[in-house]
């Protein structure tokens, strides 16, 4: 398959300068090509699927906070004008009555193409240019993966479904943003190192279970579920955002929680 997806330019209207809210950006343009197959194995008891994908960017729109000595804030948030490719695997096995087990892989390599914006050089106060190249795409880790399973027993009132999964993400940044400067401080061009690593999550690996029954509640549909989220504790961040090195905030993810749920369909 082939597509195309457009997004219109514009203006950036959190700029600090006249200057910089009087420069467009231009449109964003990207193609996507994927190629893949889907099987039905072993009497349909395994599904398999595979995809391999390329998306390729042209005027990728990102928003930059940069410092400018001549606004009020001391900051600006300016959109400026990147490839990504990857594979995907899932399947969905059936091995016994009641059992099914479900998995994906996802693999990721992006970088940005020739990503440069103005901005004020920290020796001369200029606007010279800065290269964003190095960078990595937010949102884009390099790898994620699940395996599910559940198992539904029937019974005298309706059923019991037992469920089990873990999910891995990589570690992805979340802001283009500076974590460290190259190159010719004074007159540019100056090169950005990588991503202030304050915006960057680490790799999280999740595990979730429930148990859940569904039976007949006079004449009603209903259904009681207990369970269990980030068995495992996994602690850490889920979003952060540094603003023009004026202060910076995160959040985190929750942490291993119980809990139960009662529905009535009706």
């Amino acid at each position: 398959s082939w597509s195309r997806g457009y997004r219109s330019g514009g203006f950036s209207p959190r700029a600090g300068s006249a200057a910089s809210a009087s420069i467009a950006y231009q449109p964003e343009v990207v193609d996507s090509y994927e190629v893949g197959t889907k099987l039905d194995l072993f009497d349909r008891k395994l599904q398999f699927n595979v995809a391999a994908f390329y998306s390729k960017y042209d005027g990728l729109q990102q928003n930059n906070t940069l410092g400018c000595p001549s606004c009020a804030t001391g900051n600006e948030t300016v959109t400026s004008n990147a490839t990504i490719k990857g594979i995907e695997f899932d399947f969905t096995a059936r091995p016994a009555t009641g059992l099914t087990i479900t998995g994906s892989l996802g693999l990721l390599d992006s970088k940005f193409k020739g990503f440069i914006v103005g901005g004020v050089s920290p020796v001369s106060g200029l606007v010279v240019p800065y290269d964003y190249s190095d960078n990595d795409l937010i949102y884009n880790p390099k790898a994620n993966a699940s395996l599910t399973a559940d198992y539904t027993v029937p019974t005298s009132f309706g059923e019991v479904t037992a469920n089990v999964s873990y999910r891995y993400i990589g570690r992805y940044d979340q802001q283009i943003s500076i974590g460290g400067l190259s190159g010719n401080l004074t007159t540019g061009p100056i090169t950005v190192t990588g991503n202030d690593p304050r915006v960057r999550t680490d790799r999280q690996g999740l595990v979730d279970a429930s148990l859940s029954t569904k039976f007949d509640l006079a004449g009603t549909e209903a259904r009681l579920t207990l369970f269990g989220r980030n068995l495992a504790d996994d602690r850490g961040p889920t979003h952060g955002f540094t603003v023009g090195g004026l202060w910076s905030f995160g959040t985190a993810r929750e942490p291993r929680t119980y809990g139960a749920t009662l529905g009535v369909k009706f």
